[in-house]
């Protein structure tokens, strides 16, 4: 069995569990220990580091030609492959060789929510007249302005329940804070016929949870962010953004499905994947677990894919120099 020296760099630790798990890692060909020490792997959280200087410094400290650095994209960042020896990313526009793969979205959860079936909403018709009509919970307020400009575009037409902090404006409130805040999340949608569903960027390959927790509480995602969502999901099943010119547009459909009983019932019953995306998604699975155990296969030193030389070397030591 090989044993794997790995640091992880990021705000919440990994546990054993967690990197056998992110690392899609078999127990029984490798040894996971979390070495703060003398790692031969670190695996950084990108967004993390940018945010917490204590991180960037630890980054620094341990980064060297003799360690292999993995990106962990677990936010709308692309990777920078002069400092990252692989990356694990939601870009779904890198190909670099044996070096990046896009981590598929329902890999992204952790605890791991079935996405896998989608059991159809006991009496759709009775819903459909007990539920209100659209929630919104968010807590940052620095996301891309089309994510509020959507919230007023609705807020037009109906009310919209914010219960996150970010233009809170009802009783409940469901924050990041709470430790079940994913499973919080979906009890309070599932009193609403529709979910905001929006990221914080426009990014080709980002989906994080929230369409998916839309779809666990049998509510209409209304999506915005990633362009190619309707690759991954079936656009039978939720109104998306990308399909519509202006913001107008999409609340002229959103008026059309809440005012027609029928049609809301058919969305909220319809599978989340195609069969075409399922196997597609399975594909893409196999692939990354690929990608991942190919980086523990190799010897350390085979395993290096930065380059170096005179400019290499120089923009490294710009990006890593101590900051002041």
């Amino acid at each position: 069995m090989k044993e794997l020296r790995i640091l992880p760099i990021c705000i919440t630790p990994f546990s054993d569990d967690e990197l056998y798990s992110v690392l899609c890692l078999n127990r029984n060909k490798y040894h996971v220990v979390i070495d703060k020490e003398n790692p031969e792997y670190l695996l950084v959280c990108i967004s993390h580091i940018v945010l917490f200087d204590e991180l960037f410094n630890q980054f620094r400290q341990f980064y060297s030609d003799e360690r292999v650095a993995i990106f962990l994209g677990e936010e709308a960042i692309s990777p920078d492959m002069n400092l990252f020896d692989y990356a694990i990313t939601y870009d779904d526009q890198l190909e670099m060789g044996d070096r990046i793969c896009r981590r598929p979205t329902i890999l992204w959860m952790r605890g791991g929510a079935d996405i896998s079936n989608k059991n159809e909403i006991k009496d759709a018709e009775r819903e459909y007249e007990t539920r209100k009509f659209c929630n919104f919970i968010y807590s940052n307020s620095n996301a891309a302005p089309q994510r509020d400009q959507l919230f007023w575009t609705l807020t037009s037409y109906h009310k919209v329940d914010s219960f996150g902090k970010h233009l809170h404006n009802c009783d409940a409130e469901v924050t990041r804070k709470e430790n079940n805040w994913f499973e919080l999340s979906i009890r309070q949608k599932e009193n609403y016929r529709f979910s905001v569903a929006s990221e914080n960027a426009f990014f080709s390959g980002y989906t994080s949870e929230k369409i998916i927790s839309s779809f666990l509480a049998h509510t209409v995602p209304i999506y915005w962010g990633n362009p190619n969502i309707a690759k991954e999901f079936n656009s039978d099943a939720f109104i998306n953004c990308h399909d519509y010119s202006s913001l107008e547009d999409v609340l002229k459909v959103v008026k059309k499905v809440n005012e027609d009983k029928d049609l809301w019932c058919h969305m909220v019953n319809q599978p989340w994947r195609t069969n075409e995306q399922i196997v597609r998604q399975d594909e893409q699975i196999q692939m990354y677990k690929r990608f991942t155990n190919h980086i523990f296969e190799q010897d350390i030193k085979e395993a290096k894919r930065t380059y170096f030389g005179t400019h290499v070397w120089g923009y490294q030591h710009f990006w890593l120099k101590e900051k002041k």
